[in-house]
């Protein structure tokens, strides 16, 4: 028995082959995630959806070129973000990932996204939420004339491999998009109908991981959250145990077997009737990735350039040579 698990997330995309016979990860990949798209605005942050996708499948098939007998392939990703497909179940759109900032825009008026749905269902969504990026969307005009529908991106790659016209996602990701009641495991829709959006967009939501079809003859999961992922991986179902993670953002999680509301504190859905007391930060790994931008910089600014396959290194040819210099 061996699964493939792969997770898209900001930076990389990372494959794992886990043997569970030998209950042990057999082969692990990682490639550069790489998809940004330029924009005209500082505050987006969108990457090419499609692109995401296809690096994610050559990454799998290079997985079941090497292993013939996988069993089954589970995937998961970045929560937050969103990216709109038509009624074929293709992409449409970018995708407009959880950093993106357009919910803090002030717009006309003086009140951004996210204020506008405090104000008008009592609900605080933060910015980079994928209802508040559709929020922002939908009232400026930005939605592409087609979307029949909305997911994250680890639910378009389960759409994308196994053929399936519209998303079923769980619970985990559902609840990372903002404006859901974990304990009911469903969206406020009677909140999103009285922001004037079409609740028809909504995603079929599902609190177990059903089969969403075949990939190459082995079944394909719907997508977990990568913070649920990565805590079922790391500690499983073990109680009064923490979790620290450092990805791009940093998370530390610890299972509950009932809903709390606590401030400060997140209160994610796992699977069943069990959920993630989470404390989340935007700076994670993200801090070390200013940090590498910032001495890129320096280096530049003191007479280095950018070789194509040695990162950093010293152009002295285009360097004058200052007086008494040796």
């Amino acid at each position: 028995m061996k699964a493939i698990g792969i997770d898209i997330g900001t930076t990389t995309i990372s494959a794992v082959v886990y043997d569970a016979e030998r209950k042990e990860v057999i082969e692990s990949r990682t490639v550069q995630n790489g998809c940004a798209v330029r924009t005209a605005h500082p505050w987006e942050r969108l990457q090419d959806a499609k692109a995401v996708v296809s690096r994610a499948a050559v990454l799998l098939d290079a997985l079941c070129d090497r292993f013939s007998d996988i069993n089954s392939i589970g995937l998961t990703g970045q929560m937050h973000g969103i990216v709109y497909i038509n009624a074929n179940g293709e992409c449409i759109s970018p995708l407009y990932t959880w950093q993106d900032a357009r919910g803090g825009e002030r717009e006309a008026g003086g009140c951004s996204a996210c204020e506008q749905i405090y104000e008008k269902t009592g609900r605080t969504v933060p910015s980079g939420y994928g209802l508040v990026t559709h929020y922002f969307n939908w009232k400026n005009g930005l939605m592409p004339k087609e979307c029949a529908g909305l997911c994250t991106i680890a639910d378009y790659l389960g759409m994308y491999l196994t053929g399936r016209k519209m998303p079923l996602i769980h619970v985990s990701n559902a609840a990372g998009l903002g404006l859901f009641d974990c304990r009911k495991g469903a969206f406020q829709r009677d909140g999103i109908e009285r922001l004037g959006m079409d609740a028809g967009l909504l995603p079929q939501v599902c609190r177990c991981l059903p089969v969403l079809g075949e990939y190459k003859g082995i079944p394909v999961t719907a997508a977990l959250g990568d913070n649920q992922a990565s805590f079922l991986g790391s500690v499983g179902a073990r109680e009064n145990t923490f979790l620290f993670n450092v990805g791009t953002g940093g998370q530390i999680s610890v299972l509950s077997k009932q809903y709390f509301a606590i401030p400060g504190i997140e209160t994610r859905p796992l699977t069943g009737e069990q959920y993630l007391l989470v404390g989340a930060s935007l700076c994670g790994g993200r801090a070390y990735a200013a940090l590498e931008r910032f001495f890129r910089q320096y280096l530049s600014a003191a007479g280095f350039a950018k070789h194509p396959s040695m990162g950093l290194w010293p152009d002295w040819r285009k360097r004058e040579k200052r007086p008494g210099a040796g």
